[in-house]
């Protein structure tokens, strides 16, 4: 494989900030790191969240957890 991202990125975004918070700890708790403060911007309350590959080898199973 060329090119093989060592670190995955995602924006969890959502209108209810609880929601948001709540999605927020369950990915924290996968081995997702929090990359920036929950921002609020016209109506929408969006974080953004890292998770690096070469750490933790439980890619596949996350993936499929995150999807679920």
């Amino acid at each position: 494989m060329y090119g093989r991202k060592k670190i995955d990125r995602k924006v969890l975004t959502s209108h209810n900030e609880v929601y948001v918070k709540q999605k927020l700890q369950s990915a924290l708790e996968r081995g997702w790191e929090q990359i920036s403060d929950i921002q609020y911007k016209n109506g929408i309350y969006g974080v953004c969240l890292q998770f690096d590959i070469a750490k933790n080898s439980r890619k596949n199973q996350i993936k499929k957890e995150v999807r679920a």
